[in-house]
């Protein structure tokens, strides 16, 4: 085989982590919003001073809005050609003719920019820059053919490099790489003349997976690997003729085979997998260098002291070189330092600045590399001062970001896009979805099973976002499995360790292809590679113990793990499903942006960053940013097109601007896993009566009671964690918890229970349900549960009674600063005694959303619930409205209670309070809800049906609130129309 050399991108990063990047770095943000949905805001002010606080956006949700952006394109209007961070326009070396279309299908805006003489024309390796270069991106020619040795011909048909094959902007309808076939890449490039006296080096930034690269005829080099870079000398292959040939072969199994894919899938499962990507993904290009040139710099910094520790790579013998560092900001220079014989040497940065997410300073670094006197090679870079460590926060373990207790807001971000798969349609794209994430208030980002080009992490480093990598599952079931796993994940963790922003890694999450691995060693692998980044070994159930970090994703919960010896992190929570008309991967979907959604966001948001405080997580992590394909879970749409949520108000619960909630204690609605077993909400309980209310004291013995992990009971539903099995007609359960002070606002409950309840704290019943819940849900506690609470030792006793079917009982106490918003009351004109009601002879098997468009048998006025005229008989069709309003004679939280025989439903408004399914025996449904009522008249609906021969009807209506308790009916006092 004809010589090769194999580069890699090896810059090393400890504790002050610094980023191989080029000059003009000091272009810290965008001066345009580029938020997708959303008005453009002006962000102002210097770069400095842009971080995860600046809140982009406005009031209004604007569906299909384009962002915005600033005259030049994504980099600014200096950098209009390029891009940000370009050394120059590349050397042009021909470009191939033919025909091309981008498929059909959902794209964002920038898929229309696309072309095949613009694609991707920013320079790919933003760590190490040389200002003269060559892009290969553009047409090629392909062919897919059985044969892996022998060279097909290449007809008319072509491929849009940097395209993977399956995608649309590739051109290849329908394109599909199978397990046994080979895709073959062709094409022809002039040399320029200046090259002649030079080494030339030809670089992949990435191609799925096994790749084997020719010139003129001759293999130049051979690489395994979806994800990282490899490049080759090419200079003794180089034919005397202008024309160069390029021919890459590629073979990938996908899922199939053992190597790490991700979620790629050949046939993908929806809700798991993703569509394939086959080929070249990542730009190509080309660059001269000297016979002696700078390969590679590890750069370790430390952000307190300054002191950055250089290391440099050479292609050849060092002896008789200077190589020199002179590093500036903001385009002046601050130091230099040298060292002789390609040693490696220390520079001292004078007053640091420290990178951080909320102003991530940058350093720009030119490295000359001088042999006889004479300045051979120049390149430019950057790094960052910044550390990430462990350290305790008030006793509990905690990531420390240069030397401070982080409090990391994520999001999730899976790297997919429609019209290009794997790969972004432009490097505007990319610098548009991360400024995205920080509009939104997110100073972190994960990236889920895929590793990104260079210039992700570059534009993370530019813009502020702490990235958490995760590495691309694979397998690990045999020993040429797990082989190719820890050597593709070294060469990624190598490439990737010196930017700024990345600073976690994380080797498996959800125990995807983890079988066989052997974590520990892994983990001490990745520490071996870099010191600059934290580790999670395996994220969820996989969790052995190993790594920097307890990482417990919680489906759409939001609770935390008890800490240990690690930091904790809330790796993945929260999501809603959302399909926007016209949005959609699949074409599907009819709905547009609701203001619930919002709320909804706010609200998980806000618990997220309240679990910093109470036990003490260090980051949570939303998912997800986007829809990808058929998951409809993104905060925006697939095509970045609209955002579901208003932009502004979810940055404000992210950055803190509106606080969080507190935990006071944790129902354990978390994953139902042995290994977490643990975390659960310890309680005492028995199930033999206490005799009288002394148990409901903190100073109550109940030593003698035993302890269970919640939740407790023998519930089928699916909504329940079980961690205690059990049986019982009654239960009477005690837990606590320790106040150093007492919080301010108003406190709710986190509950699951079946059936009737009532939760007592230090004493005060702030809760009082029954019936049963089939999933965890939040009520309000009554208006004196925050005047029960004390500081030092509270207690939160439980007692639950079942009356039938399954039993459950789990308790979580949260606090929000807001004061309770009461609903206002309506002013009706002129009242009368009674409730109008309206009978109907309908069959139902559910309620519908309004029986009042319906013609109903009979209307007349109730004076109070269940007495109307004709009283209610057995087994007959039936449904029945009221309406009119209820009074309530001071502010606070009111709960009303249905017992049904068939279905109700109560509202208050519009609001819907409490709504009874439908049962088709003989018992009975219960349901309670609450809701804030101001002083006076609010209008009140209550719906019954009962339906056809389901045995007796039965229905009565309850309430309570402040300043009396449950009554059985509504007074008719309080009842008008």
């Amino acid at each position: 085989m004809a010589r090769a050399l194999r580069l890699r991108s090896r810059a090393w990063l400890a504790l002050g982590c610094s980023a191989l990047l080029p000059l003009a770095c000091s272009f810290l943000a965008p001066p345009d919003s580029e938020l997708v949905g959303t008005r453009p805001v002006e962000t102002g002010g210097s770069a400095g001073s842009t971080g995860a606080n600046t809140n982009g956006g406005s009031d209004e949700p604007l569906a299909g809005q384009a962002m915005m952006l600033p005259e030049g394109g994504a980099g600014g209007a200096a950098e209009a050609e390029q891009g940000g961070n370009s050394p120059g326009k590349p050397v042009p070396v021909g470009v191939p003719d033919g025909d091309w279309a981008a498929g059909n299908g959902l794209k964002t805006r920038f898929a229309a920019d696309v072309s095949p003489d613009n694609v991707h024309y920013d320079y790919p390796r933003p760590q190490l820059t040389r200002h003269t270069w060559a892009t290969l991106n553009g047409l090629w020619s392909y062919q897919i053919d059985p044969s892996g040795t022998k060279v097909p011909a290449f007809g008319d048909a072509k491929l849009l490099v940097p395209f993977p094959l399956e995608s649309k902007l590739s051109g290849v309808d329908g394109g599909l790489l199978s397990a046994d076939d080979f895709l073959w890449y062709q094409r022809k490039f002039t040399l320029p003349a200046a090259w002649r006296d030079q080494r030339v080096l030809l670089h992949f930034g990435a191609v799925d997976w096994d790749a084997s690269v020719r010139i003129n005829g001759a293999e130049v080099v051979t690489h395994q690997g979806g994800y990282d870079s490899f490049s080759a000398d090419i200079t003794d292959q180089l034919s005397a003729d202008p024309e160069q040939e390029i021919v890459v072969r590629v073979a990938d199994p996908t899922d199939s085979g053992s190597q790490p894919r991700g979620k790629q899938a050949l046939v993908p499962n929806a809700g798991t997998s993703f569509t394939s990507v086959s080929g070249i993904w990542q730009s190509v290009w080309l660059e001269p260098v000297p016979l002696l040139s700078i390969q590679d710099v590890a750069f370790e910094g430390d952000p307190t002291s300054g002191v950055v520790h250089i290391k440099p790579e050479l292609s050849g013998k060092g002896d008789g070189t200077t190589l020199r560092a002179i590093v500036s900001d903001s385009g002046t220079e601050v130091v230099r330092a040298e060292a002789v014989d390609g040693a490696a040497f220390d520079v001292t940065v004078p007053s640091p600045i420290a990178w951080t997410p909320d102003a991530p300073h940058l350093y720009d670094v030119t490295l000359e590399l001088e042999q006889g006197g004479v300045v051979v090679d120049s390149v430019g870079s950057y790094f960052g001062l910044r550390s990430v460590s462990l350290g305790k926060d008030g006793g509990v373990s905690k990531v420390l970001l240069n030397g401070q207790p982080l409090v990391g807001m994520g999001v999730l971000y899976q790297g997919y896009w429609p019209e290009g798969l794997y790969t972004p349609p432009s490097d505007a794209a990319v610098k548009a979805d991360l400024t995205l994430a920080k509009n939104l208030g997110f100073n972190t980002i994960r990236v889920h099973e895929k590793l990104e080009s260079d210039r992700f992490y570059y534009w993370a480093d530019q813009l502020g976002l702490l990235v958490w990598q995760d590495m691309p599952a694979g397998d690990n079931s045999t020993d040429a499995a797990r082989t190719t796993f820890s050597g593709e994940l070294s060469s990624m963790v190598t490439e990737r360790a010196s930017h700024p922003s990345l600073a976690v890694w994380t080797l498996f999450t959800e125990s995807l292809g983890q079988k066989g691995a052997e974590l520990s060693k892994l983990v001490d692998r990745v520490k071996q590679l870099t010191t600059s980044q934290l580790v999670i070994g395996a994220a969820g159930v996989g969790d052995d113990g190993s790594g920097d970090i307890r990482d417990r994703p919680d489906g759409s919960n939001v609770t935390a793990a008890v800490p240990d010896a690690r930091a904790t992190a809330l790796g993945s929570y929260g999501s809603f499903t959302r399909a926007i008309a016209g949005h959609t991967w699949a074409g599907n979907g009819s709905g547009v942006q609701t203001a619930a959604d919002t709320d909804r966001y706010v609200d998980l948001a806000r618990r997220a960053r309240g679990l910093t405080l109470r036990p003490g997580l260090s980051t949570s992590v939303y998912r997800q940013l986007t829809d990808v394909e058929s998951e409809l879970d993104g905060l925006v749409t697939y095509d970045r097109q609209v955002t579901k949520v208003v932009a502004k108000t979810a940055a404000a619960a992210n950055t803190g601007t509106t606080e969080p909630y507190t935990p006071l204690i944790q129902a354990s609605e978390f994953e139902l896993k042995p290994a977490y077993l643990a975390d659960a909400q310890i309680f005492r309980y028995t199930t033999t009566p206490p005799g009288d209310t002394t148990w409901l004291q903190s100073a109550f013995d109940d030593k003698n009671w035993t302890p269970a992990p919640a939740g407790i009971g023998d519930t089928a539903d699916s909504g329940a964690r079980i961690r205690t099995l059990l049986s019982f007609g009654e239960i009477w359960a005690r837990t606590s918890f320790v106040l150093d002070a007492i919080p301010k606002g108003r406190m709710f409950l986190r509950m699951m229970y079946d059936e009737d309840t009532q939760v007592y704290l230090n004493g005060t019943r702030i809760c009082d349900t029954y019936s049963w819940t089939p999933r965890y849900q939040d009520y309000m506690a009554s208006d004196g549960a925050m005047d029960a609470l004390i500081k030092g030792t509270n207690t939160i006793a439980v007692h639950t009674k079942n009356n039938d079917g399954g039993r459950y009982i789990d308790v979580g106490l949260w606090v929000t600063p807001d004061a309770p918003t009461y609903r206002m009351p309506d002013m009706p004109a002129n009242t009368t005694a009674g409730l109008d009601y309206a009978d109907y002879d309908l069959t139902l098997t559910s309620l519908p959303a309004d029986l009042s468009v319906n013609s109903p048998a009979r209307i007349g006025v109730a004076s109070a619930v269940g007495t109307y005229t004709p009283a209610l008989p057995a087994d007959n069709a039936r449904a029945l409205r009221l309406h009119g309003y209820v009074e309530v004679t001071q502010d606070g939280i009111y709960t009303f209670y249905v017992d049904t025989d068939d279905g109700a439903r109560i509202k208050i408004g519009k609001d819907r309070v409490c709504e009874a399914t439908r049962n088709d025996g003989n018992a009975t449904t219960k349901r309670a809800g609450n809701i804030a009522l101001a002083k006076g008249k609010h209008e009140i609906t209550i719906e019954y049906f009962a339906n056809d021969d389901q045995g007796a009807n039965n229905f009565s209506v309850a309430w309570t609130g402040p300043g009396f308790p449950k009554q059985t009916t509504i007074a008719p006092g309080n009842l008008s129309h």
